[in-house]
């Protein structure tokens, strides 16, 4: 059967894995209640946090379930009472920390917040994340980075991670927080745990976490295959090429060409992709995030991100490349 439409945007939201849907039919009791039901669901609980504890070498009373990412970001920016930033974070990062700067909060100068991997150029920052929380104390926001490389809290040092269950395969509505040393549930998710959300998110994580080489290995593959067709389309560039990127994202812009026309001319060809960050996607200004990682004004606003998941096949890549030709193709010959 002839492909005809593919998800491109997996970076925003992945399609949930099917141990992920499983899990969520699982068991509706209330972890909280002392009958059989209740201290099965409790059970399950705390077995989701030991499997999401060993993926990334942390202990259990380490990991707490927030309502999100972003959630989990903010706790930990209020906790540590974080106000410096890099120029790159996440959105979600970016305003809790300038929240405390406009309280007037002085913050801590051997405190710091630093992502692990851009959410739009698909950089990683590993080492970077690794030599800072040598010298201070360092929360990272792992969201794009959990699930598809090997993440380490005892190699990075870090004080404290942030991740979503719907960026690995999990469903929207729960993400986790680690802390070294420590932290409640209470704390971050108060009222009755969602069992069900955590268990997919747990076991979401553990596949990918048990196949992430194989994983990394095919898309980093597919991702060359497609470079190599992209770059014989007429001004097309890849952002930060010559820096290690996460395998499944891929920051692409065409001179000449609006990100925003070219998305909307994707879209009716079966092609979902965005300009970058979702939480982003109404903007009219360049992203901040492109703008920091060296790109001019006009660069930034002719960029798309792609991003696929270790399930997207070849032939979907071929499709991809396809489209992203003959659209790029009919917007120059408009713009004539």
């Amino acid at each position: 059967m002839a492909i005809k439409e593919v998800y491109a945007d997996c970076a925003a939201s992945a399609p949930p894995l099917k141990c992920a849907y499983d899990a969520m039919a699982w068991n509706y009791a209330n972890p909280n209640s002392g009958h059989t039901l209740g201290c099965e669901s409790r059970r399950a609980l705390e077995d989701a946090r030991e499997i999401i504890a060993h993926c990334i070498n942390a202990k259990p009373e380490e990991i707490a379930f927030t309502p999100s990412a972003t959630a989990a970001c903010h706790h930990a920016i209020a906790f540590f009472n974080i106000t410096q930033r890099t120029m790159y974070e996440h959105k979600a990062v970016d305003k809790a920390c300038y929240f405390n700067q406009s309280w007037g909060m002085a913050g801590n100068n051997r405190t710091y917040a630093h992502m692990l991997a851009n959410n739009e150029t698909g950089e990683i920052y590993y080492d970077k994340v690794k030599e800072l929380s040598e010298k201070c104390t360092v929360f990272t926001d792992a969201t794009a980075a959990v699930g598809q490389i090997p993440v380490d809290v005892q190699d990075l040092g870090v004080a404290a991670l942030a991740a979503g269950a719907h960026k690995f395969g999990g469903y929207p509505g729960i993400g986790f927080l680690y802390v070294r040393g420590g932290i409640e549930d209470d704390d971050t998710f108060p009222g009755t745990p969602p069992v069900a959300l955590a268990v997919a998110m747990a076991q979401a994580l553990e596949y990918r976490t048990n196949n992430i080489i194989e994983s990394m290995n095919y898309l980093l593959s597919q991702r060359m295959a497609l470079i190599s067709r992209i770059m014989t389309i007429p001004g097309a560039h890849i952002n930060c090429l010559d820096k290690r990127r996460l395998p499944n994202i891929l920051s692409v812009r065409f001179d000449g060409v609006n990100a925003r026309e070219l998305l909307s001319m994707l879209d009716v060809n079966g092609v979902y992709a965005s300009a970058g960050a979702a939480c982003s996607a109404d903007a009219d200004e360049p992203s901040r995030t492109l703008l920091a990682s060296g790109l001019t004004e006009e660069e930034a606003l002719s960029t798309i991100r792609l991003s696929f998941c270790p399930e997207t096949t070849p032939e979907a890549f071929s499709f991809v490349s396809d489209v992203l030709r003959r659209s790029v193709s009919n917007l120059l010959a408009l713009s004539r």
